[in-house]
């Protein structure tokens, strides 16, 4: 049985840029359940609401399944 290769190592720059990535989805999932309860009590029209929505619509080709959980809102 053959020696397994060792994994590539990480950039201090990858790594940051890694923990921004897993900052980015940690404020993503909590964001949703503030969009679900502003759908709820009908407050699509505020601006920050639609700010909200604009930001995750930037992350959402980056995110698997973000741009589903959008479109399930009709958002």
């Amino acid at each position: 049985m053959g020696k397994r290769a060792d994994p590539p190592k990480l950039t201090p720059d990858q790594i940051e840029k890694l923990r921004k990535l897993i900052r980015i989805y940690d404020e993503i999932e909590k964001a949703k359940p503030v969009i679900d309860k502003a759908i709820e009590d009908g407050l699509t029209e505020c601006q920050d609401f639609k700010n909200l929505v604009a930001i995750l619509k930037v992350f959402a080709p980056i995110f698997d399944g973000l741009q589903e959980w959008l479109d399930g809102r009709h958002l």
